[in-house]
């Protein structure tokens, strides 16, 4: 468990560097796109004690599923990433001044070995394999677990994974997101070698889910930012195109947003006032003069 606090302390240090960089303010001033998306990452890697072929490869790999999931999660696996390989569990906190003579080879190991795998829609780093596992605890030595006796040695494994398992779980619903902990979307998959689901039932069309979406730039601006979730869980919808879709009046001054076919919007809430209309069944919001305004909208299926 002390190293579950360790890297949840790790987490959010790492995040915050994220989200305050200058190409992270970018972001949150126009919107996310893959391209500022994948500078964040790239600038952030190359400060780190790695090469910079690592940095610009690991920046990559993750950065490829800009897209499928939503920038929090991918900080995350990013995170996760660094944690495991670059600075082994927790061994190596001091980023800046700490030598570690194993670090280059536990990354070129961890990008051989990149891939994710989904479940319930979302991703997570594919765990090693029992014969890779072996060789890579046999290879650097990681002093994670005692070696007094197997049944403490176990003990402390077991108590080790749980929080593993622990830390990724809050980390769906942490405060320090890249996108002000706004709720993701569907993951998929960066490599060749990731699982995607193939059973889209349960994400897909739920009895009812919710809508948030965010006008950037002000009245006159038809710049926005969606996301669908379910209201039942930490599941999130993917395309978002499927289950949410806006149009702006000729002012630029009100946004709608419309459900899916076979749903309607039975609460709408946001900007400087917000009204359900009787022609389509959307969700009328007045913009604020203000560069964000967010709305939310529940969908019910009919």
């Amino acid at each position: 468990m002390f190293n579950y606090i360790k890297y949840k302390l790790f987490e959010r240090r790492l995040l915050r560097e994220l989200e305050h960089s200058p190409a992270g303010n970018l972001m949150r001033m126009f919107g996310v796109n893959e391209r500022m998306f994948k500078d964040v990452l790239e600038k952030h890697a190359l400060n780190l004690p790695i090469d910079t072929m690592q940095a610009l490869g690991l920046s990559e790999r993750v950065s490829n599923l800009y897209g499928r999931t939503d920038a929090h999660t991918l900080a995350i696996l990013y995170t996760t990433f660094l944690w495991t390989y670059a600075f082994c569990y927790g061994k190596t906190l001091r980023m800046d001044q700490d030598e570690d003579e194993h670090r280059h080879a536990r990354i070129e190991f961890g990008l051989k070995k990149f891939a994710v795998i989904e479940k319930r829609g979302f991703l997570f780093l594919a765990p090693l394999e029992k014969n890779d596992y072996d060789e890579y605890h046999k290879q650097y030595n990681r002093p994670v677990f005692a070696t007094g006796g197997n049944l403490l040695k176990y003990a402390k494994k077991f108590l080790f994974l749980i929080g593993v398992i622990v830390a990724i779980v809050i980390g769906w619903t942490a405060t320090d997101s890249l996108l002000e902990r706004a709720p993701g979307l569907s993951e998929d998959s960066p490599t060749d070698t990731l699982i995607k689901s193939t059973d889209d039932s349960v994400l897909n069309w739920p009895d009812e889910y919710k809508i948030e979406a965010i006008q950037l730039g002000g009245q006159g601006v038809r710049q926005k930012q969606l996301t669908a979730y379910l209201t039942t869980g930490h599941g999130y919808l993917h395309p978002v195109e499927e289950y949410a879709s806006t149009y702006f009046n000729n002012g630029g001054d009100i946004m709608y947003v419309s459900c899916a076919d076979g749903y309607v919007a039975t609460e709408c809430e946001g900007g400087v006032k917000a009204f359900i209309t009787d022609s389509d069944n959307s969700c009328g919001i007045q913009i604020a003069d203000v560069p964000k305004t967010r709305a939310t909208v529940l969908c019910v299926k009919q």
